[in-house]
């Protein structure tokens, strides 16, 4: 018997051995259907969050208060007004970007809501689009004669009060009136869009109505990313000496990507390690149905024996079972995996989140390679033990 013939016969006995089979291919295929979801939403993560950064531009190095591992020191550390001038000073800075961050309360009526306020320059309200935090579906973005206006996201327009916020409505906050000048998108850009209780105002405004004098944190833009190192460098010399301490820290976008990225790919490698513990109890499975197998054909391993079927020959034949339910939970396992993360995919992107459905060709060869892999190492032992049977006593069995 050749290789094909050994093959067609495997998958016949594999179809005919009934429940027991579908089964153990069942076992497999919720192992594979979990990697794969894991697999292609973990992907789509990576792109999200590359784009992410993207648009904000990866020459981007944003300056903040306090220190990257003391909370308490940041929440009480400040950055000044004259930080913004010091860092335009420096050679290769292309733009300075100061955000002025509070919280406050709007009213409509008897309603109240609050919310996350962003102040930002008059000079710089084009750097809203530019840099992700705003993509206006309706009106218009801030302009330089604005003072009582700001722009908020869908999400919050909607949600924030009984009856949903309108373009060009007024809402009242510490006692002035308020006029809805944009209506934006979730930004990627801010928490991943999940957060959007946020407007966006003049910072002179927030200066005058809630005494934020200094900027919360500044986004830098560097000429050329190759020149985020040196001009990193000036501006922390330069601002530590202003401040008479180190009492803020540098994040480039390129380190926040990697860093995110990095903590993806644990998360990842954790959930793999669980999926992979399902697949190990599919593979487990599948010997046992092998085993039993071996067991129930003894008599016909001895047939086959006799009539002048090699060792070699009956261990592949085995092998090739094992492989095949293996290989049908694996083909299974990636159609209702890529379902469920399509699935997924779409209802994150009804709810603002970007979140595609990322998975290549060679991933799918992979998971198929990794499913016939585990019924081959799993129907090992079934098979040599079926090519070392005795052909006298196997035809004896009962």
């Amino acid at each position: 018997m050749n290789l094909l013939d050994l093959a067609g016969i495997a998958v016949r006995n594999t179809l005919s051995q009934g429940l027991r089979s579908y089964l153990t291919i069942l076992g497999v295929i919720i192992g594979i259907t979990t990697i794969m979801v894991l697999v292609s939403l973990g992907q789509g993560l990576n792109t999200a969050v590359e784009k992410q950064f993207q648009s904000i531009g990866l020459n981007t190095v944003m300056v903040e208060p306090g220190s990257a591992e003391n909370f308490i020191t940041s929440a009480l550390a400040k950055l000044r007004e004259k930080d913004i001038s010091i860092i335009e000073s420096i050679p290769g800075v292309q733009s300075v970007f100061p955000l002025y961050e509070t919280s406050g309360t709007i009213t409509r009526g008897n309603e109240s809501s609050t919310l996350f306020i962003v102040g930002v320059n008059g000079n710089d309200f084009a750097e809203l689009e530019r840099t992700g935090y705003v993509n206006i579906q309706e009106g218009r973005n801030l302009s330089p004669g604005d003072k009582y206006a700001m722009v908020i996201y869908d999400s919050f327009a909607k949600d924030a009060f009984k009856n949903p916020l309108q373009l060009r409505e007024k809402v009242e906050m510490k006692g002035k009136k308020f006029r809805i000048a944009g209506i934006s998108k979730p930004s990627q850009a801010i928490g991943g869009g999940l957060i959007t209780n946020i407007a966006f105002m003049p910072s002179d405004t927030v200066k005058e109505l809630f005494g934020e004098k200094n900027p919360t944190e500044i986004a830098v833009t560097v000429a050329d990313k190759d020149l985020i190192g040196s001009v990193s460098a000036r501006m922390e010399d330069r601002l530590e000496r202003a401040h008479g301490e180190k009492d803020f820290y540098l994040l480039s976008a390129a380190q926040l990507l990697d860093t995110a990225k990095n903590v993806l790919g644990i998360i990842q490698l954790f959930l793999l390690g669980i999926a992979g513990i399902s697949l190990l109890v599919g593979g487990i499975g599948i010997m046992n149905t092998m085993i039993m197998s071996v067991i129930q054909r003894t008599q016909e391993i001895g047939l086959m024996k006799a009539i002048g079927a090699t060792h070699t020959q009956i261990q592949t034949l085995f092998l090739i079972e094992a492989a095949t339910i293996g290989l049908l939970g694996g083909i299974i396992g990636v159609c209702i995996g890529y379902l469920f993360s399509l699935i997924i995919s779409t209802v994150a992107r009804a709810q603002g989140i970007e979140l595609d459905l990322t998975i290549s060709a060679l991933s799918v060869a992979g998971i198929f390679a990794f499913a016939s892999g585990v019924g081959i190492v799993s129907g090992f032992i079934p098979a040599r033990r079926a090519a070392e049977l005795d052909p006298v006593n196997a035809l004896r069995y009962e």
